[in-house]
């Protein structure tokens, strides 16, 4: 992707996350959740799709993207990643995903594979946890290994 196009997508997810967040206003969320699902959303829309494996629009969102998101790349970005944030960052991409469908921007299938990912926090907990013994025995050597296995999970 040229340097054109990654502004050009970046600037798209951040008027993503506007619509987002008037969206859930629209809605009547309350203020201070509003901004707690427009940050954690922000996560998703604004860094992994910008600095994960590849650079793509927010709107290309799906089970796969979530799995690789909540099970390798908060892990390892978020620091003192927490069982409770993964939880609250799951609860923001299923509001996320719920105004994607809204908006006509993902179909029913593209919801439904997303929402069955953001509940299945128990998976990515357990990897939170492998991932912090392996850096806590300082097993740097097996983190790749642990990174390439979000693939073979999904």
């Amino acid at each position: 992707m040229s340097m054109k196009d990654l502004e050009r997508v970046t600037k798209e997810n951040e008027r993503l996350i506007e619509e987002f967040k008037r969206f859930l206003e629209r809605k009547g969320v309350e203020k201070s959740l509003v901004e707690r699902h427009v940050e954690n959303a922000s996560q998703y829309a604004l860094f992994y799709t910008t600095y994960g494996f590849e650079p793509k629009s927010a709107k290309e969102i799906d089970g796969f993207e979530i799995h690789c998101f909540l099970g390798e790349f908060i892990i390892r970005k978020v620091v003192n990643c927490t069982p409770a944030y993964m939880n609250e960052v799951a609860e923001s991409l299923r509001e996320f995903c719920y105004f994607l469908k809204e908006t006509g921007i993902i179909d029913e299938y593209d919801l439904e594979e997303a929402l069955e990912r953001c509940e299945k926090t128990d998976i990515y907990i357990r990897r939170l946890e492998e991932y912090n013994r392996l850096i806590s025995s300082g097993q740097f050597n097996k983190v790749d290994s642990w990174r390439m296995r979000v693939y073979e999970e999904f």
